[in-house]
């Protein structure tokens, strides 16, 4: 069952009903935000060298699924603010607690970021974090920089579905970094809290077809070669579903592409190291050899 949200543009979301994090109305969050940043006019980039990503987690219901919002900036440059939005299916799941992720909190010798501040709603939240008042500590380009921790309240009674995480819009607030004092619309990539799924155990690396350690071309070749029947299956299928949408197929040959050659464009986790899927998928997958 795949619960869909209908429009992942601007929306009025439902009044506020924070339950955790920094409690500050969406006026005055809007406000901070926009006078701390004090950036110009936002530019609307073809290609944003900059993506936010959440990797897909389960959970059933009743419990809290904790979701990881990450931010590849590895084609860009140093940042020194951000913000982030990103809506959910009120009464499905609910976010209940923000917090900065391990790259953002030990930022400043450990301190955090020097301004930080969420909005929860039932159906999202918003975030914006400067990480130095004075403009001096910025982010470093990383394609996983960990931006944020969010708890999820899992409502749905279903035994098994899907609920999408999505960067949309709310209010004035939407995805951006700030780079030099310009606002940089960022893209994003979905993720999704799957309600009766079972995280993955094998360790391997999404993309890595050939599995040799690292995400190339000739893993685009082989993957294709795969699906025509010129090589072998290989014994992790489920490594060659790099968008993760538990086929693997022609698309997955496109999109390892467009993730090699396309700024911005990421593979979800496992990549670039070794790592458990963290999304069902009905691909079999034998431990890899360059996977401890």
């Amino acid at each position: 069952m795949k619960f869909s949200i209908a429009s992942r543009g601007a929306r009025s979301p439902a009044p506020n009903q924070a339950r955790g994090g920094c409690r500050i109305s969406r006026p005055v969050f809007s406000a901070i935000v926009a006078l701390t940043l004090s950036a110009v006019p936002t530019l609307a980039l073809a290609q944003s060298a900059y993506t936010f990503y959440s990797p897909s987690v389960a959970g059933t219901s009743g419990t809290i699924a904790s979701v990881e919002i990450l931010l590849d900036s590895s084609a860009g440059v140093s940042l020194a603010a951000l913000t982030v939005a990103v809506c959910n299916i009120g009464g499905t799941v609910e976010p209940v607690a923000v917090t900065p992720g391990a790259t953002a909190a030990n930022m400043n010798g450990g301190s955090g970021p020097g301004f930080f501040a969420t909005d929860l709603m039932v159906d999202g939240f918003t975030a914006g974090m400067v990480f130095d008042l004075l403009g001096v500590v910025l982010l470093p380009p990383s394609p996983a920089s960990q931006i944020l921790d969010v708890d999820y309240q899992i409502f749905i009674t279903t035994s098994s579905g899907s609920v999408p995480l999505v960067f949309c819009q709310i209010g004035g607030t939407t995805n951006t970094v700030v780079v030099g004092g310009t606002t940089i619309i960022a893209g994003g990539i979905d993720g999704e809290i799957v309600v009766g799924g079972v995280v993955g155990t094998v360790d391997y690396i999404r993309g890595d077809t050939n599995e040799d350690g690292s995400v190339s071309v000739t893993d685009a070749v082989v993957l294709f070669g795969r699906l025509l029947g010129i090589h072998p299956a290989g014994g992790c299928p489920r490594g060659g579903d790099v968008n993760a949408d538990g086929a693997r197929d022609i698309a997955d040959v496109v999109s390892l592409f467009q993730a090699l050659f396309t700024p911005g464009q990421a593979i979800a986790l496992p990549f670039p190291t070794c790592g458990p899927g963290l999304i069902l998928s009905p691909l079999p997958c034998a431990q890899s050899p360059i996977c401890p």
